[in-house]
């Protein structure tokens, strides 16, 4: 596969995460139904701190 080939394939394969964006209020779980401890609450927070700011 030459480099022309190459570069076109690259397009449209690889989908870009923005090109299927998935809002955070398109899944509400709301906290009544799904009773969450805040030690679980408190560390999906911390991991989702880390992931969207990594040191």
């Amino acid at each position: 596969m030459d480099s022309k080939q190459k570069r076109r394939y690259t397009g449209f394969l690889p989908v870009p995460e923005s090109r299927i964006p998935i809002p955070d209020s398109r899944i509400p779980i709301p906290d009544s139904r799904f009773p969450i401890p805040d030690s679980l609450k408190s560390r999906m927070y911390l991991t989702y701190c880390s992931q969207a700011n990594p040191r």
